[in-house]
C-alpha cells in the first residue's frame, strides 16, 4: 500500500524512485513513475528509473516496480537482487526495459520495453516470468542465465518453458487458472 513515486519526464528535473546501496534492503513498496536524467553519467544519472541498486548485495523484495523510465538502461531496475517483484510497464531508451543486469528470483516482467531486451538485459533469472515485453532486439530478454523460468524464445537452462504464462494482462500480471506457471 506504500508508494514511492518518482518524477518525470526524463531530463534535468527527473527523480528516480529509489537508490539501494551496498547491503541495503527495500521491502514491500510500489515504485512508480520514476525517471532519469538525459545527461550526466550514463550509469549514475541516466539508468535505473525505478530503482538504481548497487551490484554488491542490494536487495529489492516484494515490490511492484511500474511505469518508470530510464534514458539509458534499466527502466525498472538497474542491477541489484530482486525477489518476488512484479516489474511492469517500464521503459529504457537503450537496454533492459524491466531490468538491466542483476539477478531476479520469483519475479514477473511484463509490458516493459527497450531498444534491446524489452523485459530483461543480461543478468540471472530464476523462477521468473519474462513475457509480453517489447523491443526491436529480443523483446523478452537479451542474453542472461535462466532457470525454471517462462520466456520466449526458449533459452537454454534447467526447467525453462516457452508456454504463454496466461496472465490477466501485461499491466496486471496475475496468473489465470490453467497457467503453466502455477
Amino acid at each position: 500500500a506504500c508508494v514511492i513515486r518518482g518524477a518525470g519526464p526524463m531530463g534535468f528535473g527527473a527523480v528516480r524512485c529509489a537508490y539501494v546501496g551496498n547491503g541495503g534492503v527495500l521491502i514491500g513498496f510500489t515504485l512508480s513513475d520514476g525517471a532519469t536524467r538525459t545527461n550526466g553519467s550514463t550509469t549514475a544519472d541516466q539508468s535505473g528509473g525505478g530503482v538504481w541498486a548497487t551490484s554488491s548485495g542490494a536487495v529489492v523484495s516484494n515490490c511492484i516496480i511500474r511505469n518508470n523510465r530510464a534514458f539509458q538502461n534499466g527502466g525498472g531496475a538497474y542491477y541489484g537482487i530482486l525477489y518476488n517483484c512484479a516489474v511492469v510497464g517500464n521503459m529504457a531508451g537503450a537496454n533492459g526495459g524491466g531490468a538491466y543486469y542483476g539477478s531476479s528470483h520469483n519475479c514477473t516482467f511484463t509490458g516493459n520495453s527497450a531498444d534491446s531486451g524489452g523485459g530483461t538485459y543480461v543478468g540471472t533469472r530464476e523462477n521468473c516470468i519474462v513475457y509480453h515485453n517489447a523491443s526491436a532486439i529480443r523483446s523478452n530478454y537479451y542474453n542472461g542465465t535462466f532457470t525454471y523460468s517462462c520466456t520466449a524464445p526458449w533459452i537454454s537452462g534447467t526447467g525453462n518453458i516457452t508456454n504463454d504464462p496466461k496472465v490477466l494482462c501485461p499491466e496486471n500480471p496475475r496468473l489465470l487458472d490453467g497457467s503453466p506457471c502455477i
